[in-house]
């Protein structure tokens, strides 16, 4: 976006400056993921309106319906992403030229990163000053909203990596507009996290339901430290994972959503059960081990059959490896 300055400057355009930082817990990576990651703004900004014109993994050009406060104002803006951990963009907004660069640093302490973004309004007579003035001061209100709403994404992100994640696109020298498009690719991986050894969870059958609990009738248990969920429907155990594999986001379900699905919280992606095992209405069910694929690396799952008294019996135990 150097040429695009150098022009303005050329043709006597003069601009006012501002610059805006924000410290979170999560590496500089899991920023710029958060630029380039254009597809999660439909389901995350609430003050955009965007649509993608031209797309490659370098480049990008949208038109947006950017609300500022109570107003809506058209904007154009032409992106680039040439270099690890900067965005460029050149924004053509309430008729006026900005100019911006995201950098993605390290932060101030181990395992933090700051993201420094700078903004050049340009100007040409004493009214557009005003203008470029007005617009510095609504884009600096309109900075905490967004950063409010994409923050949370990052400290997820940075918060999965303290707890052993990995993502496969840490791999690439710069994530790239293109990167995180394609929602049916699964980016988060176990590698070499150690799995707790022992983890399991009892079935039982409660009047004519099964439950997770002896008492109380529990549908669904997440087990935290596998990333998966467990779920009863009717007489099947579901097994799904408790994160978004694609690239880690939390899970959801709503009312258009049937219990057989889980939602991503920041793309478009709708997620089936691993695997489904129907259980027996007897106390006496024969083991079963089912294998399945969670966040890149194999798993298998074993229920056994356990003994219980006439009225409150545990019919089966789940344990993973």
């Amino acid at each position: 976006m150097r040429i695009i300055e150098q022009t303005m400057t050329r043709y006597g355009y003069k601009h006012i400056s501002l610059k805006l930082e924000t410290v979170g817990k999560y590496l500089p990576t899991d920023s710029e993921w958060n630029y380039s990651d254009t597809m999660h703004a439909e389901l995350i900004h609430k003050m955009l309106d965007c649509t993608q014109v031209n797309i490659s993994n370098k480049d990008l050009s949208t038109f947006m319906i950017q609300m500022i406060g109570p107003f809506a104002f058209p904007a154009i803006t032409l992106m680039k992403h040439d270099e690890p951990h900067i965005h460029e963009y050149t924004t053509l907004i309430m008729g006026r030229v900005v100019t911006i660069t995201s950098e993605h640093l390290d932060g101030p302490e181990p395992g933090t990163a700051r993201t420094v973004t700078s903004y050049k309004f340009y100007y040409r007579n004493v009214l557009s000053k005003q203008i470029a003035r007005i617009s510095r001061f609504l884009i600096q209100k309109n900075y905490k909203i967004v950063m409010d709403e994409d923050r949370p994404l990052r400290e997820h992100r940075g918060l999965l990596r303290h707890m052993g994640l990995f993502y496969t696109s840490d791999l690439q020298e710069t994530h790239g507009f293109l990167a995180s498009r394609s929602i049916a690719e699964d980016h988060v991986s176990i590698g070499t996290y150690s799995m707790p050894k022992d983890q399991y969870l009892d079935i039982y059958k409660t009047g004519n339901y099964f439950s997770f609990d002896a008492k109380d009738n529990v549908q669904s248990r997440d087990i935290c430290t596998l990333f998966l969920e467990l779920s009863l429907v009717g007489k099947e155990l579901l097994v799904f994972p408790s994160i978004c594999p694609h690239e880690g986001a939390p899970l959801c379900r709503d009312g258009k959503t049937s219990r057989e699905e889980r939602k991503c919280s920041w793309h478009p992606r709708v997620l089936k059960p691993y695997t489904r095992i129907a259980l027996s209405d007897s106390a006496y069910i024969f083991n079963q081990q089912v294998k399945f694929q969670h966040l890149n690396r194999a798993m298998s799952l074993t229920i056994e059959a356990l003994d219980g008294d006439s009225t409150e019996w545990k019919v089966a135990r789940v344990t993973f490896s």
